[in-house]
């Protein structure tokens, strides 16, 4: 069970199977069932700043923090972190973040790694957008744009762990967050400018 546990997420019929270890109660506390782990990539994190403490910073916009994973080399693997989080798979994907880094603003992007299909127009996994049944308003509709590139490439099993892409920083002007959006359908996504000071520290 427990080897079964760590191997999350499965992925079956493009969906993904939520498994949840059994104890007393958990039959009345459905709204666990919609907390899935993935791994996400952080890309656009200039090279003296992927440490943990920064994946942790980073990764807490997300959702619960279980893991992160470190590049220690100066090849492919070094173009991003990526963290295991924990998030309610019943709200839109987060594209980004906007942090602030040495006093300058940069747009973190996010790509998520077996990642299942998702709607295009309001960013919730499970359906597409002819199945799509969310009402966004005129404004909401304009600033939230979802796509493939959420999706993470599918690593080659060589040296290399990384997919051959390059960060698409897809929207670093707008001022959009999308973590307001995602708690709040109906809301103006709003920078929360995560703050990394100065220097990161190791």
């Amino acid at each position: 069970m427990e080897r079964v546990l760590k191997g999350r997420p499965w992925i079956f019929d493009n969906q993904i199977l939520s498994l949840k270890k059994w104890r007393q109660g958990l039959e009345v506390e459905i709204d666990e069932f919609n907390k899935v782990r993935l791994w996400v990539q952080l890309w656009n994190i200039p090279l003296h700043w992927l440490t943990r403490s920064i994946s942790l910073k980073i990764g807490s916009v997300l959702g619960k923090m279980w893991d992160a994973n470190i590049p220690n080399t100066g090849g492919k693997e070094s173009r991003h972190i990526k963290v295991l989080v924990e998030f309610d798979a019943c709200l839109l994907l987060i594209r980004g973040t906007m942090a602030k880094m040495g006093g300058a603003n940069r747009w973190i992007e996010f790509r998520y790694e077996k990642c299942p299909d998702f709607c295009y127009k309001c960013g919730v996994i499970g359906h597409n957008e002819k199945g799509c049944t969310n009402i966004l308003t005129n404004v909401q509709s304009n600033l939230i744009k979802f796509g493939s590139w959420l999706k993470a490439k599918k690593e080659k099993r060589t040296n290399s762990n990384q997919d051959n892409g390059q960060a698409n920083v897809k929207d670093p002007t707008t001022g959009v967050n999308d973590k307001s959006a995602r708690m709040m359908a109906t809301s103006k996504e709003l920078s929360h400018g995560t703050n990394m000071g100065t220097y990161p520290s190791k």
